[in-house]
């Protein structure tokens, strides 16, 4: 299946849950708040996740775009013009679905962290050092709304 096709599950508001396997049933999902994740995720994305060598590419699960990086149009790699709308909006439906994905936990708050802060085992390693670092909260607080609301669109209790 090509990204895009993969994605036009994902924009149908369905993910499979990821460590379920093929037969997995999609669960309907929040992607939260544009605004917020334009305005306060995507520049943590950018910078710290989104170099070819970690998430800046289609090798990973989250591919994300970013200025001077990876892009959905690969003439536009380190072109120095801002994503496009639907670049954001695929990096928004990516992130979010990384954030009911394990049993303990959302990866996507989880992972940047170092396990004594609550983390889990990442390959890219520690990207914040603390769960109260003023760069981290942005990112936590979109994933805490965005999982509030994916359980109200369940009808589960946040």
């Amino acid at each position: 299946m090509t990204s895009r096709a993969a994605l036009v599950v994902i924009g149908a508001l369905a993910c499979v849950p990821l460590g379920c396997g093929p037969e997995a049933e999609p669960v309907a999902m929040s992607f939260g708040d544009t605004e917020a994740f334009r305005a306060d995720v995507q520049p943590i994305l950018a910078e710290r996740c989104a170099n070819p060598s970690c998430h800046g590419g289609d090798a990973r699960p989250l591919e994300l775009y970013a200025t001077l990086r990876h892009r959905l149009d690969p003439a536009s790699i380190f072109v120095d013009e801002p994503i496009s709308d639907e670049e954001l909006t695929l990096n928004q439906q990516r992130a979010a679905c990384f954030i009911n994905d394990l049993d303990h936990g959302s990866s996507l708050a989880r992972k940047p962290l170092p396990v004594e802060e609550g983390g889990v085992q990442h390959a890219g390693g520690i990207i914040f050092l603390r769960g109260d670092d003023p760069a981290y909260l942005p990112l936590k607080a979109w994933v805490d709304a965005t999982a509030a609301g994916s359980a109200n669109v369940q009808g589960v209790a946040p």
